[in-house]
């Protein structure tokens, strides 16, 4: 993956873990991700990544 975990991994720094999820509540937006605990909808890779990244 871009930021160099794998699915139900921590990065060796502890700042970003990866996890696949049932539900976000968000099926109308997706894909989805939850960063830093808010739920994002229609996400991209890039923006994902560049996110973390802040």
């Amino acid at each position: 993956s871009r930021l160099g975990v794998d699915w139900h991994g921590t990065s060796s720094d502890g700042q970003v873990t990866v996890e696949p999820v049932f539900c976000l509540g968000l099926c109308a937006c997706g894909p989805a991700a939850m960063v830093n605990g808010q739920v994002r909808g229609r996400v991209t890779a890039d923006a994902l990544v560049a996110e973390v990244a802040q």
